[in-house]
């Protein structure tokens, strides 16, 4: 969980030091959700491709996307629970504002690769399932 918070800590404290932007703790939140969202659709194409299934082929195209849209409601509310709630954020301060500037290096580059691994792996496998069939 530590990486999400940091993630979450991340994108917040960025978004809070920008004038611009009002709603720094939406922002954090929406981000944080839509690539949890992200990582569980890549787990389900890697998943479809190694096991050669197709997990939701039976479905209709509107019953998927009444799935999809509670599966992202659930893990909107999750990830408010955790990292809002209570004002859970504000413990993140504590925990990564000493981070040296070594650390904040490294962890920045990881959590690029993450966030272009998030997006780039659903991708990936549907055109690689769409190659095959």
């Amino acid at each position: 969980m530590k990486p999400l918070r940091y993630l979450f800590f991340r994108i917040w404290d960025w978004k809070q030091n920008d004038r611009r932007e009002r709603q720094p703790l939406l922002v954090a939140w929406i981000s944080v959700t839509v690539l949890i969202c992200w990582n569980i659709l890549g787990l389900i194409k890697v998943s479809e491709q190694l096991l050669e299934a197709e997990w939701f082929s039976g479905l209709g195209r509107a019953r998927l996307s009444q799935y999809l849209l509670i599966a992202y409601l659930l893990v909107f509310w999750v990830v408010r629970a955790i990292f809002i709630g209570q004002h859970q954020y504000k413990s993140f301060v504590r925990e990564f504002s000493s981070e040296t500037r070594t650390q904040r290096s490294r962890r920045t580059v990881y959590i690029w690769i993450y966030i272009v691994a998030t997006v780039a792996l659903p991708i990936a496998m549907a055109v690689i399932w769409a190659r095959q069939h």
